[in-house]
C-alpha cells in the first residue's frame, strides 16, 4: 500500500511539473523531439517523455540503426519495437510501457534484495529515495535507464542467491 501511494504521488508530481513546464518554458529549436509523424499521434504531455535520446531509441525501433546511432545499445529499442508490433501501439506508448514495466521489475528485485538482507524496515525509505531523486523521471521516460536498473538489480539478486547462470544472463 505504501509503495503504491508513494508511486502515485511521485507520478502526480511529475505530471504537475511537466504541465507547468509545457506552459511556461518555451521549447528551443535545438531540442531533439520524437519524429513529428510519431509525436502527432499522441498528446504533448505524452511525447515529452521521449525527447533527446528517447527520439533516437524511437527511430532505432522504427527503422533500425542509422548514422551516428551506434552508441545506443540494441535491447531497449528492440523491446520498444516488439511491444509496438505486438500491441499495435504508437512507438511512444510502447517505449513508455517498456520503461514502466522494467522500472517495476527493478523495484521487485530491489525488494527481494532488501528482504534477503533482512532490511525490510528500509524498503519504504529506499523506494522513496529512488523515486524522489531529481533525475528519477528518466526511469519512466523513453530511456534505457529502467531496463539497466532492472537487469542490474536482477543480476545482483541472482548472484546473491548463487544462481550464476541467471546472474550472468541478466548481467
Amino acid at each position: 500500500k505504501r509503495f503504491i501511494i508513494i508511486l502515485l504521488l511521485w507520478r502526480a508530481l511529475q505530471i504537475f511539473f511537466a504541465t507547468l513546464a509545457l506552459k511556461y518554458v518555451p521549447a528551443g529549436e535545438t531540442f531533439f523531439y520524437p519524429p513529428k509523424d510519431i509525436r502527432s499521434a499522441v498528446p504533448t504531455l505524452t511525447w515529452i517523455w521521449g525527447n533527446f535520446d528517447g527520439s533516437h531509441y524511437i527511430e532505432i525501433a522504427r527503422r533500425g540503426y542509422q548514422t551516428h546511432e551506434q552508441g545506443f545499445f540494441p535491447l531497449y529499442p528492440f523491446l520498444i519495437s516488439l511491444v509496438h508490433r505486438l500491441l499495435d501501439l504508437s512507438l511512444i506508448y510502447a517505449g513508455l510501457i517498456v520503461s514502466h514495466l522494467f522500472f517495476f521489475i527493478s523495484f521487485y528485485y530491489l525488494y527481494k534484495l532488501l528482504i534477503l538482507d533482512k532490511r525490510e524496515s528500509l524498503i519504504t525509505l529506499v523506494f522513496a529515495l529512488i523515486l524522489f531523486f531529481p533525475t528519477s523521471f528518466y526511469y519512466v521516460s523513453i530511456y534505457n535507464d529502467s531496463l539497466f536498473l532492472a537487469l542490474a538489480t536482477a543480476s545482483l539478486y541472482y548472484g546473491r542467491k548463487q544462481k550464476w547462470l541467471h546472474a550472468g544472463i541478466t548481467g
